[in-house]
């Protein structure tokens, strides 16, 4: 079977996706790393630069290659990360919301609450109450 162009455009596609799975994945684990570490407490909210570099690309072609792979913009991606990791601290510690906000990388406590709510519905201290059970049992268990 000869090698055609349409075999090689088609060979290029299979190889950049997973290229670019591959990256997912690394920027993934670099997200995880960064919120588990003191990073963000150290050097505040993450940029999307900051990421980049990390992988060795431009944000530009980081950011159009996460758009094409996720539907989300990198900014999108990380602000979906940081309110992960926050409920996982507000429903798994005693932390105050402050404290949360500070490890998280925030200057200002009240802007992780107006990002939580603006993506969630509600407070973070409204999530911790009606989340507040399942901790408790989990403490006891």
């Amino acid at each position: 079977m000869p090698y055609t162009a349409a075999k090689q455009r088609s060979l290029y596609r299979l190889t950049r996706s997973k290229s670019n799975r591959d990256v997912l994945t690394r920027f993934e684990q670099l997200l995880d790393e960064y919120f588990e570490g003191s990073a963000a407490e150290r050097d505040g909210l993450p940029s999307v630069k900051h990421f980049a570099d990390k992988l060795c690309l431009s944000s530009n072609y980081f950011g159009d290659m996460l758009k094409k792979e996720t539907g989300k913009t990198p900014q999108e991606y990380i602000q979906e990360k940081i309110i992960e990791v926050a409920k996982d601290r507000i429903s798994g510690t005693q932390d105050t919301v402050s404290q949360i906000a500070y490890s998280l990388g925030f200057q200002y406590p009240q802007h992780l609450s107006r990002m939580f709510k603006r993506v969630t519905g509600c407070t973070p201290n409204e999530f911790r109450s009606q989340n507040q059970s399942l901790y408790e049992n989990n403490i006891h268990e």
